[in-house]
């Protein structure tokens, strides 16, 4: 099952990444990077069951007490 993740994400830099080298916009590069690390973690937390810290958790009880 991995390996379709992977699969998927690669398929993603083949066909994403070429064209903005060739354009040479490297701070899409870097924007892209990024976000694309971002979702390769949350993948893997979402496979693997991994314990993901969630600031909402924290956040929302607080504004609760000013939307009432």
């Amino acid at each position: 099952m991995i390996w379709i993740l992977v699969f998927i994400y690669i398929l993603i830099l083949a066909s994403e990444l070429p064209m903005l080298i060739k354009k040479r916009w490297y701070r899409e590069i870097a924007v892209f990077t990024v976000i694309f690390l971002i979702s390769v973690y949350m993948g893997m937390v979402q496979f693997y069951n991994w314990p993901f810290y969630n600031p909402l958790d924290y956040l929302l009880p607080i504004f609760k007490d000013y939307a009432t």
